[in-house]
């Protein structure tokens, strides 16, 4: 089971962002019909659905005001504060906005107060998709949401720039021969729309990865940001005895080495708040093998 996440007490009233949630739900029913749904699905708990459908809906409010939007004299009289946002964000369990919106809170919170906002800037976001794709993968729950962290602070809506998907960022090509492998023929690039489909498959690529370089997690981690291709070239031109920790300092793309120090970094960071007192992330000393038969992609 995933440990308990958003200790909230003293750190937003819940009450007041309930009460708020649903006065603004009804008094913009006609504009965004989704806060009455929002309302009665943080009040069941059903928050894999209640958080991404807030996202969009904070999301379409600020295009609204950027003109982009169809309501903007709506959006201009929904004005709550940041400090009414959080409480909101927290009710829904909208893990991305939590997450901006906490960040550096453990400065300004009474010292009994500090480890409860650290685990709400680091929540056990998507936490049953997470936790059964991640056991079934044998894969580390907590490198998993360090991994989405970085991807997309767990924005489970999330797109980019150049097509990639949901909260592990997957892209449409790789969703494809994914699908591939596991002969999943009534797949198409719509599915990666479904924030659990999403996870799910971003967690067994990550599997697959590890398979590939023998379980060694940077390098896993480096493939999935640069590609297994590239990974295995730069362990073809330093060789697999260097130090691992002297590897990642050689990655030669700036990105893929920052990007698996702040991965690997996040996942320590889980490690400490949520795992046993003397947990920690524990690496190999060196690089491993390279199985390309695994996944080449």
């Amino acid at each position: 089971e995933p440990p308990p996440s958003y200790p909230a007490a003293g750190i937003a009233d819940l009450s007041a962002a309930r009460s708020a949630l649903h006065e603004v739900a009804s008094r913009f029913s006609s504009t965004w019909p989704e806060l009455q749904q929002i309302a009665v699905l943080t009040d069941l708990g059903i928050y894999d659905l209640s958080g991404p459908m807030l996202a969009a809906a904070h999301q379409e409010r600020a295009d609204s005001l950027r003109g982009r939007g169809r309501h903007a004299a709506e959006a201009r009289a929904w004005t709550p504060t940041t400090e009414a946002w959080r409480g909101l964000f927290l009710l829904a369990r909208d893990h991305h906005h939590t997450a901006k919106t906490t960040w550096g809170l453990w400065r300004s919170v009474p010292p009994e107060r500090t480890e409860a906002a650290w685990k709400i800037a680091y929540p056990i976001a998507h936490d049953r998709a997470v936790w059964t794709a991640s056991r079934e993968a044998d894969l580390d729950p907590f490198l998993v949401l360090g991994l989405m962290r970085q991807e997309s602070t767990y924005n489970a809506i999330a797109r980019s720039p150049v097509g990639a998907r949901g909260a592990m960022q997957i892209m449409p090509r790789t969703g494809h021969l994914m699908a591939d492998l596991a002969h999943d023929i009534g797949y198409s690039s719509g599915d990666l729309e479904d924030p659990g489909f999403a996870i799910d498959m971003g967690i067994d690529y990550l599997a697959l990865l590890h398979e590939r370089f023998d379980g060694v997690s940077p390098l896993a981690i480096a493939s999935y940001n640069a590609g297994p291709f590239n990974v295995s070239g730069w362990l073809g031109n330093t060789g697999a005895a260097m130090p691992l920790d002297a590897w990642v300092e050689h990655i030669p793309y700036k990105e893929t080495r920052d990007y698996v120090k702040r991965v690997t970094g996040g996942w320590s960071a889980y490690v400490a708040l949520y795992g046993e007192s003397d947990a920690a992330v524990v690496l190999p000393a060196t690089p491993a093998g390279d199985h390309p038969e695994i996944v080449d992609f």
